[in-house]
């Protein structure tokens, strides 16, 4: 399984977005905090409950362990990225941000899976870092 770290915190919250196991009053609780907002989504009488659902909800979940891969402002580069990721056999998933920005009407964005990222760099400095970085 690979979870980011940072993604769950256990006993105290300590990023400003995470899902959280926390105890309170003999009962734990699973949810998720978001600038300070808890929304509790379970609630069990004991910790190996909580642990055992947490566990059971994550270990399949592929939102999990994406990783963004390319970041693009045109078509033409979108369709040279997912050949490439076709050519090296890397599953991946598009994802479009539409009316993005007043100069940057669409944003078209790949993501990967797992450990397939560590084995990017090129790709990444082509197809994602110059991009991203006149966003920001």
């Amino acid at each position: 399984m690979s979870v980011r770290q940072g993604s769950i915190d256990v006993g105290k919250l300590n990023h400003d977005q995470s899902y959280m196991v926390w105890e309170e009053n003999g009962r734990y609780y699973y949810g998720y905090s978001e600038r300070g907002n808890i929304d509790t989504y379970r609630e069990f009488d004991t910790e190996k409950e909580a642990v055992n659902y947490v566990y059971d909800s994550i270990k399949d979940n592929k939102s999990l362990k994406v990783q963004i891969a390319a970041w693009l402002w045109d078509e033409e580069s979108l369709l040279a990225a997912q050949k490439e990721l076709e050519a090296m056999n890397i599953e991946y998933e598009r994802n479009d941000i539409p009316y993005y920005s007043d100069e940057h009407k669409h944003i078209y964005r790949l993501f990967v899976f797992g450990k397939d990222i560590l084995k990017m760099d090129d790709f990444k400095n082509r197809y994602f870092y110059p991009c991203w970085r006149k966003t920001r």
